[in-house]
């Protein structure tokens, strides 16, 4: 649940600063996310994060129980999260933390900077 939190409030940040260019660019994040390599090494201890976040647990679910950092908790006040478990994407905030792992950013610099390069193009 903590990568979907940091995702929607990533996603937030994104609609605040691209406005109505958001929606393009969160689904282009996706598609990006999805088909993230590693951009350059990492070390042992991150390598091990991301195999972690792509296996599945004993009920066959992707492994979401990643603590939140201080930072995000602090942020969660900041942000109406209308969170229904039917829109709730894991799989998505998984991905959008793997591409961060992979680049060597955390989710929130990984969007931004991903998001300001597709809206170069």
């Amino acid at each position: 649940m903590s990568l979907v939190i940091q995702r929607l409030i990533t996603t937030r940040d994104l609609q605040e600063v691209f406005t109505n260019d958001a929606p393009r660019l969160v689904a282009e994040l996706d598609n990006q996310a999805a088909a993230a390599r590693v951009e350059r090494a990492v070390s042992p201890a991150y390598a091990a994060y991301v195999r972690a976040l792509g296996t599945n647990d004993a009920t066959g679910a992707l492994n979401t129980s990643i603590p939140l950092p201080v930072r995000v908790i602090e942020r969660i006040g900041d942000v109406r999260l209308a969170i229904s478990v039917a829109a709730i994407d894991v799989s998505a905030a998984v991905n959008w933390e793997c591409a961060a792992a992979l680049s060597g950013r955390t989710m929130p610099e990984w969007a931004v900077f991903t998001a300001a390069r597709i809206s170069r193009v």
